[in-house]
């Protein structure tokens, strides 16, 4: 799941996807529609892996726009923060031995991420006035009297 937040006033946005993790077919014990659906997170966790690859390799790999956004929804979703915002990754891991092939590549995305070098790109700044201006505007709006009433 990706949530999305968009803050107005300050031109911020917040992302948080939770990804989840890499199942293995023969030990998740699913079959039909639930096995599909494990084999599309597989699917989306290989493309987002690919991408962070291409953004962890040297500037020269970047500049010439072979980086593989467009290859799922999930890249496409993530590619502005992977590109050009800071980012915070917390990776979940289980301790159990059942789980050890999961865990490790786990962690391998985690430190692939950590090479990853990016420039934040601030959006342009308003000043206080220009805030206050617009926040005003808009209470006068919604105290305005509803002339279908």
């Amino acid at each position: 799941a990706v949530y999305q937040i968009y803050i107005e006033a300050t031109g911020a946005k917040l992302m948080v996807a939770d990804l989840a993790g890499r199942e293995n077919e023969r030990t998740a014990g699913v079959s039909g529609r639930q096995l599909r659906e494990l084999a599309y997170i597989n699917k989306s966790l290989f493309h987002l892996s690919n991408v962070i690859q291409g953004l962890s390799k040297s500037k020269k790999f970047r500049q010439r726009g072979q980086i593989p956004f467009r290859n799922s929804k999930l890249t496409l979703l993530l590619s502005d923060c992977l590109k050009s915002m800071r980012t915070t990754v917390v990776a979940t891991v289980s301790p159990a031995a059942v789980n050890d092939e999961e865990t490790f590549s786990t962690l391998r995305l985690a430190q692939s991420l950590q090479q990853i070098t990016t420039r934040t790109r601030f959006s342009r700044a308003r000043s206080a006035t220009q805030v206050t201006r617009r926040i005003i505007s808009d209470l006068d709006y919604c105290r305005a009297p509803d002339p279908a009433m």
